[in-house]
């Protein structure tokens, strides 16, 4: 038995080396280093790899470890700290599903959560490998549907689509909406703007308000692994979006669309476009992602259900490991922001939650 805790920053290539000894899929975008260590968001935090192998065998866990020194204004003298998947998906990897080294793998992470004095543990589990399995304790909780492109049926793609969204594509491309693929280079900046817009628009959570120095890192994992993809009308963008590679699979990360602009079918032709590019790579799915809220009737979700060929059932994972200090937390957090409770009071981690 041996296990290590890996930095993404030192130690990225021992971490691609373990990942290396997992299947294919398990070698996601979000597992890896450079797209873990993009959610630094708090001064003091780590992305961080746990592994634990035994004799063939590996169960490997990413996630950013960030230190609680402060509850809104007031500053806590306790060394705890709080553990969360990055962005997107995540939650822990192995090469088997042998119940007896999953709870040893899952015993061994535990003594190191004790050890570095982890209160709490939030994972959005990936709902395409459905991580859940290779964990035990917690609580884990149906969240949301997503949705997928199936590439390896791209050929008979267009006879699955609902009549609406083949008119939608086609009257898209009538109208003279083109799209193409933008270096990272050349496009990122627009592309932020347009994001930062469109989440402003929305009226979008503080948390997809993402920082220059998050799109920076980010740039520079779509110029090496993922695509910009823009639809537009002559010099205009309409429609714009991020997607990542993954040794599998394709994700739409993040997308933008003008306001001033609105032409129906341009985002279905961006990712038609995009699942096209993703076949000719080699990949075999475009994972969509779900909705903005988990109501089965979310108007993104039912956007997205209108390209996908499969669902999916995403999951998250929470845990209290320190259930003294987390009730500590969440009363210095309720009695300072009350007026939070009803809306943040159900997160696991509410007290991060500190508006006036």
């Amino acid at each position: 038995m041996a296990t290590e805790i890996l930095d993404a920053f030192d130690d990225a290539a021992r971490w691609h080396s373990v990942l290396s000894h997992l299947p294919a899929q398990c070698r996601d975008i979000y597992f890896r280093p450079e797209y873990v260590r993009l959610h630094l968001f708090q001064p003091g935090s780590r992305a961080l790899l746990f592994a634990y192998r035994q004799g063939m065998d590996t169960w490997a866990y990413p996630f950013v470890l960030h230190p609680i020194s402060r509850v809104g204004e007031e500053v806590l003298k306790s060394n705890w700290f709080d553990i969360e998947s990055a962005y997107g998906y995540g939650g822990p990897l192995s090469t088997t599903d042998a119940r007896d080294f999953i709870e040893r793998a899952n015993l061994a992470f535990a003594s190191w959560c004790d050890l570095r004095g982890v209160v709490s543990e939030f994972m959005r589990l990936h709902p395409l490998l459905m991580g859940q399995k290779w964990l035990s304790g917690g609580e884990v909780t149906y969240d949301r549907e997503t949705v997928s492109l199936d590439l390896n049926r791209l050929g008979v793609y267009e006879s699955l689509l609902s009549s609406t969204t083949r008119n939608k594509l086609r009257r898209a491309e009538r109208l003279g909406v083109r799209v193409a693929a933008y270096p990272a280079s050349e496009g990122f900046d627009r592309f932020r703007q347009l994001y930062l817009d469109t989440m402003k628009r929305i009226g979008a959570d503080d948390y997809y308000h993402f920082s220059d120095a998050y799109f920076r890192g980010l740039g520079q994992l779509v110029k090496e692994t993922g695509w910009l993809y823009v639809a537009a009308l002559g010099h205009e963008w309409i429609s714009a979006a991020l997607f990542l590679k993954g040794q599998a699979w394709m994700h739409y990360h993040l997308s933008a669309s003008s306001p001033d602009r609105r032409v129906p079918g341009a985002t279905n032709l961006v990712l038609f476009t995009a699942a096209q590019v993703g076949r000719h790579e080699g990949l075999e799915r475009l994972h969509l992602g779900g909705g903005r809220t988990a109501d089965p009737d979310d108007s993104l979700l039912d956007f997205k259900k209108s390209m996908a060929t499969d669902s999916h059932r995403f999951y998250i994972s929470k845990r209290i490991r320190n259930p003294e200090a987390y009730t500590q937390l969440r009363e210095l957090w309720a009695k300072r922001y009350p007026h939070l409770v009803a809306k943040y009071g159900t997160r696991l981690l509410c007290y991060r939650h500190a508006q006036q």
